[in-house]
């Protein structure tokens, strides 16, 4: 957890440079409604135009839930920090945009499919596009995909629940990420 506190503040104290020192820029602040769906994923996402054509952003994803249904323990728990910059072709905050951003991520999720529960720390890049659907000049519907690959560091259980220890190690992953549809706010 410490490198993602110091992920998050690094990024927080970027956003805040960058917006002192470039007149005319637009900040967002928008929310991904599907993270929601996902286990109840409560997120945000901080933007930055810096020209017209790039912006930077911080995203966060938070998870503290467990489940417990009929004595079935469940969980898609995670701590999940983003930074990184968007292209815009026509115009920040509008139209089509690509990204490419750092993400690190602590986890903990089991019990949904099997018994079976792995936690850990992953990290690596994330590519993602996506459409911002312009509603008035103050409000934008974002859709976008994305994917992330990486290394994560993991420990498997055999049960959510004070399981026994079966397996750990390091391997490489690629993953779906960032499926969204988002409520974003400009100004």
């Amino acid at each position: 957890m410490h490198k993602l506190a110091k992920t998050i503040l690094f990024g927080a104290l970027m956003l805040i440079a960058v917006r002192g020192e470039c007149s005319g820029s637009r900040v967002s602040i928008g929310t991904n409604t599907i993270g929601y769906l996902a286990f109840f994923t409560p997120n945000l996402d901080f933007g930055v135009s810096l020209h017209r054509h790039w912006s930077i952003h911080l995203q966060g994803k938070y998870n503290p839930f467990w489940w417990d249904v009929a004595g079935a323990q469940f969980q898609h728990r995670q701590l999940t920090a983003s930074l990184g910059a968007r292209y815009w072709p026509w115009y920040v905050f509008s139209g089509w945009n690509y990204g490419a951003s750092f993400q690190y991520s602590l986890y903990n999720r089991g019990g949904i499919l099997s018994p079976a529960t792995e936690e850990g720390e992953g990290y690596g890049l994330s590519l993602s596009g996506g459409y911002a659907l312009m509603i008035n000049r103050w409000m934008n519907l974002e859709f976008g995909l994305g994917i992330w690959g990486g290394v994560t560091r993991y420990k498997e259980y055999n049960s959510p629940r004070c399981g026994k220890l079966v397996g750990q190690g390091t391997k490489f992953f690629i993953l779906p990420d960032d499926i969204s549809v988002s409520v974003v706010f400009t100004f």
